[in-house]
């Protein structure tokens, strides 16, 4: 379904205000969106960190659409069992995912997916930024990246 123009950009904006979803979304061909209560999958367990943004971001779009954003938490599968729920809804902009890295991974090393993400699913926005630190028991003689493969390399476990 073509998103129209005006509420493409609505939406974009409400996200891109609160650095909210990167999220599927088929927005309805109406100004009136939303016009009922908007669904947030986020497919990690309540509590997690996950969580936290995905509750953050249903609060404000909240109170920047005027309609209830309700968190729906479907943990599993490495967050499988909630992006297929997505995947599956009707792409009428209501059902929205707050999706991770992870699900990229997850998409490269696990080709029988129901459902793939370039296809069955549409970004609407960048929720949050993320680095990614590695850590190693202070005896082990590395102190670098390179290091710690060449030493990985050089000692192989069994």
């Amino acid at each position: 379904m073509p998103l129209s123009f005006a509420l493409r950009r609505r939406v974009f904006a409400a996200l891109f205000v609160l650095g909210a979803g990167a999220a599927q979304a088929a927005v309805p061909a109406t100004d009136k969106y939303p016009a009922k209560p908007v669904r947030l999958i986020v497919p990690f367990v309540a509590g997690a960190g996950s969580d936290i943004t995905g509750r953050t971001i249903a609060a404000k779009l909240t109170e920047r659409f005027g309609q209830q954003v309700v968190v729906d938490n479907r943990p599993g599968a490495a967050g499988a069992i909630g992006v297929e729920i997505t995947a599956q809804a009707a792409p009428d902009g209501y059902t929205l995912c707050l999706i991770s890295a992870s699900h990229s991974v997850n998409s490269a090393t696990h080709p029988k997916l129901p459902y793939d993400l370039l296809r069955d699913l549409q970004p609407v926005s960048q929720a949050t930024s993320l680095f990614y630190v590695v850590y190693v028991n202070p005896s082990l003689p590395v102190k670098s990246v390179q290091e710690l493969v060449a030493h990985a390399k050089a000692n192989p476990v069994n």
